[in-house]
């Protein structure tokens, strides 16, 4: 066989798999499902600084199964599979580290990827995480790395700084108004028993090793705390709840909880105050810079009050008219070390959100309520289109957050 031959069956070979391939994209995009986003009410706009990632799977008319990765971000949804081999790579199932990923790879590097170890402002890119979140070696290490990124410099400065107050620490929050930043852990405390503690540092002024400012566990005298759900990370209070046990099961389990009141901690004073409550309805705590609000919980109604945290006053803002009785008060995941992750207070708009089912389908609601009138400027949801036999359709929202920094 000649050279010329031979390079001739390479061509057609290589012809032949890229025809196959090409034929194998067009029937794989002629099964798959297209999500869109459904308004009900008001403007899509105003979803624009939603980002999550979902799934739908199932069987189509034909019974052909078809299973599609889908992210919505700028307004728009863009499927995984639609991505080159490279960006499926460089993929990462948190829309956030996507981001911080393509536009500050080196700042990156080495460093974990839970978006509870980062805090973004305009200004600065923030990494909290211990040791052990990189080398699981150093699990009893309660040595934290804090690493800021100047945006507009692009310079990275880095610290090292010892926990004590308990062992095998996590972070679960970093709050920054720099130079001022709070952090937020969990570690066991002496009685091995998890527990909450709350750090000031200032990072102009360097230190070795810091000790907590709150033992939550001690000072709420709770054995259950949960912290508010917060996507900015910015603001000058913290809210937490206490929660007591419901029904146990045989094994003694606690299949639920109560709960038992709520708190807020400000950043500035080092102060922490329970939030008053309601005689008729939950309570419901929000916070946004210097703004705590307080929702009395009516199901179908929330009356929002602002609450001043140094006289303890409630002022009556308005009340928001709730697509349903539930939406934004409920777990959407199973991190339950969290409350509110389906609500959210940022610019002025409150973001609810919730896992709904319609004829044993899933259907991802939102809501955005204006705070100036409390009146509702976008509802709808997430569906799958009418191209297909949805009624075999499985649609799931995994995750699910806000990007703030787009307004």
């Amino acid at each position: 066989m000649t050279k010329y031959s031979k390079l001739f069956s390479i061509l057609t070979i290589c012809l032949l798999t890229l025809v196959g391939f090409t034929f194998y994209q067009a029937q794989a995009e002629s099964v798959r499902p297209k999500v869109e986003l459904v308004t009900e009410e008001g403007q899509a706009e105003e979803l624009d600084l939603l980002y999550f990632l979902g799934n739908v799977h199932g069987y189509d008319s034909y019974r052909n199964n078809y299973n599609t990765t889908f992210e919505y971000r700028n307004g728009e949804m863009h499927y995984f599979d639609d991505l080159s081999i490279l960006q499926k790579v460089d993929f990462n199932f948190t829309p956030r580290m996507n981001r911080y990923t393509e536009d500050y790879r080196s700042f990156m590097r080495g460093k974990s990827r839970q978006t509870d170890h980062y805090t973004e402002t305009d200004e600065y890119l923030l990494y909290t995480g211990m040791h052990s979140d990189v080398n699981w070696r150093q699990f009893n290490d309660n040595s934290l790395t804090i690493s800021l990124l100047d945006k507009e410099t692009n310079e990275e400065t880095a610290q090292e700084v010892h926990l004590t107050g308990g062992s095998y620490q996590s972070v679960i929050a970093a709050y920054l108004d720099y130079p001022s930043l709070t952090l937020v852990t969990q570690a066991l405390d002496e009685d091995s028993t998890n527990n909450w503690l709350i750090y000031s540092y200032d990072l102009e002024n360097p230190q070795d090793e810091i000790a907590p400012v709150i033992n939550s566990k001690h000072t709420l005298g709770s054995p259950t705390i949960q912290l508010s759900d917060s996507q900015s990370k910015t603001g000058r209070y913290l809210s937490f709840r206490t929660l007591e046990p419901g029904e146990t099961d045989e094994y003694d389990y606690v299949l639920n909880h109560t709960t038992s009141g709520y708190y807020v901690y400000d950043t500035v004073t080092e102060e922490l105050k329970e939030v008053p409550s309601f005689e008729e309805g939950e309570t419901v705590v929000l916070t946004e810079a210097e703004t705590i609000l307080v929702g009395n919980d009516l199901e179908d109604d929330i009356v929002w009050s602002e609450w001043n945290f140094e006289d303890d006053s409630l002022t009556e803002q308005g009340t928001a008219s709730m697509v349903t009785p539930t939406i934004g008060r409920v777990q959407v995941h199973y991190y339950d070390y969290t409350f509110n992750q389906g609500l959210q207070l940022i610019n002025g708009r409150i973001y609810a959100f919730e896992e709904d089912y319609v004829e044993d389908m899933s259907r991802p609601l939102f809501q955005v309520i204006d705070l100036d009138s409390f009146d509702t400027v976008f509802s709808g949801y997430i569906g799958v289109e009418t191209n297909l036999d949805t009624s075999q359709a499985e649609l799931v929202v995994y995750e699910y957050s806000l990007d703030y920094l787009l307004n």
